[in-house]
């Protein structure tokens, strides 16, 4: 079970692209997140994953000490594990943040489009200034401490053409995980779809050459499609129900693109999760048009996500062309690659993939 806490709706930065733009400033109420981690040590799970979003989760610092403390306790008194991880633009991690996240093992996925010029495109502050030397700086500071941290950079249509050598900016600043975000609510084309692909084959070729240096990196999403494919996954699997978004209003949602849509609110932190509800909008995900049955990549195709639907055609049974083509570019890349991998590098890929 996953709980994604939406700290606040507030943020320092105005990036051009989010989704989080124009929602009501709160902060959530420590007693929504004390009352669900309490309901989870009753569980007969062993584990509960907590994620801190927002917003700009860091403007609310003393309410993720507060969370993490909490849920310390609650595992000594129970052995119910807490596993915590923040999604964070990079601006406001400190000294003291990082090696809390250290002692904690807080996983923390920063914000960073690329180099200077890529990442000002989109990521200004509310007093519209550039972001970059900021985050460079405390993305670093997290690097050199060792943290559990991943690089996410936001592909839009104004800085597709830079991709490549952001993924090799990231890598050389010592990022070992990237995830690819997709802004599918962008205006893509046919041209712009072009550029991502001729963007994929020569991260293809970044990945293929750190492999051979024994740099074993992982680019997302490609290194999704190779592992649901060797394990014969589906994609849709991952959003199997398991995870609620908690936005600061104390509402649940399947998914953090949902939340403040009340479509698709599925409950609340007093009355619980609505299950009819939740599994209404669980069951109209998974309905899919006939060119979608009959196609030969659905089992690897994310044209079952709700978010992707929504963000593309704002209708969660809608699929849109977009999700279509850009499936076929990642999977036929990452087909090509893993490949290659095996034909040359056959030990440390099966080593490296193979296992579950």
């Amino acid at each position: 079970m996953e709980y994604i806490f939406y700290l606040t709706n507030s943020c320092n930065l105005k990036c051009k692209y989010c989704y989080e733009k124009n929602k009501i400033n709160k902060v959530i109420d420590f007693n929504v997140i004390e009352k669900l981690l309490k309901e989870r040590v009753n569980s007969k799970e062993k584990n509960t994953t907590i994620s801190f979003f927002g917003g700009e989760p860091l403007l609310e610092k003393q309410l993720i000490y507060d969370t993490v403390t909490l849920g310390n306790n609650l595992t000594k008194k129970s052995k119910h594990q807490f596993i915590y991880s923040l999604t964070t633009n990079g601006t406001l991690i400190d000294d003291e943040f990082i090696k809390f996240c250290k002692k904690n093992n807080i996983a923390v996925g920063i914000s960073i489009d690329g180099n200077a010029d890529v990442h000002n495109i989109n990521r200004i502050n509310n007093a519209n200034k550039e972001s970059f030397d900021e985050v460079l700086k405390n993305s670093k500071k997290c690097l050199e401490a060792n943290l559990n941290c991943m690089a996410l950079p936001v592909i839009c249509t104004n800085n597709v053409k830079h991709l490549a050598d952001s993924i090799k900016f990231l890598i050389n600043l010592g990022f070992k995980s990237i995830t690819c975000n997709f802004n599918y609510s962008d205006d893509w084309n046919d041209n712009s779809l072009e550029i991502l692909r001729q963007e994929y084959k020569k991260i293809s070729d970044i990945y293929y050459n750190e492999f051979k240096k024994k740099n074993y990196i992982r680019i997302y999403p490609l290194d999704t499609k190779m592992y649901l494919n060797i394990h014969k996954k589906r994609c849709s699997d991952s959003c199997s129900g398991n995870r609620i978004a908690v936005n600061a209003d104390g509402k649940f949602y399947p998914c953090i693109q949902f939340v403040g849509d009340s479509r698709f609110e599925i409950g609340d932190y007093k009355k619980g999760i609505d299950t009819e509800r939740k599994k209404d909008i669980l069951l109209r995900r998974l309905t899919s048009k006939v060119v979608c049955d009959e196609c030969s990549l659905k089992d690897r195709c994310i044209y079952k996500c709700g978010c992707a639907r929504i963000m593309t055609t704002n209708d969660i049974v809608e699929v849109s062309p977009i999700v279509c083509e850009t499936e076929r570019i990642y999977i036929e890349i990452v087909d090509n690659l893993a490949n290659k991998l095996y034909r040359d590098f056959k030990d440390e890929f099966i080593l490296l993939n193979y296992r579950k």
